[in-house]
């Protein structure tokens, strides 16, 4: 369906045609002149394009992540930046320290 819609958004208009203003008056239009099977309407040729085309991007990945790996470089197994925090109690930590700052200095400037 929303291929569907997609298609009538990008497509050009023909003489006489109006435009379409959004999405929303793109769905409401198809449901009320041409009604819902339009929305699924090629829905079996698009399967049938997208499979093959989803296989070829991941047999070209991984062919991709071994020839890398013969050569020193991973896409498979990246490493964790060094700079981020690796765990959820690191966040905590740095979070907890921030606000014990500012909780100890709005103490400090109103003596409370």
């Amino acid at each position: 369906p929303f291929d569907t819609i997609k298609t009538r958004l990008q497509a050009e208009l023909r003489p006489g045609e109006k435009a379409y203003d959004n999405m929303t008056h793109v769905i409401k239009e198809i449901y009320h002149k041409e009604g819902i099977k339009t929305f699924f309407s090629g829905a079996l040729l698009r399967v049938l394009r997208s499979s093959p085309q989803f296989g070829v991007t991941l047999l070209v990945y991984e062919w991709l992540d071994q020839i890398l790996a013969s050569s020193g470089l991973h896409i498979s197994n990246p490493q964790p930046l060094l700079n981020a925090p690796i765990d959820p109690s690191d966040y905590e930590a740095a979070f907890r320290s921030k606000a014990h700052d500012k909780i100890r200095h709005l103490r400090s400037k109103y003596g409370i």
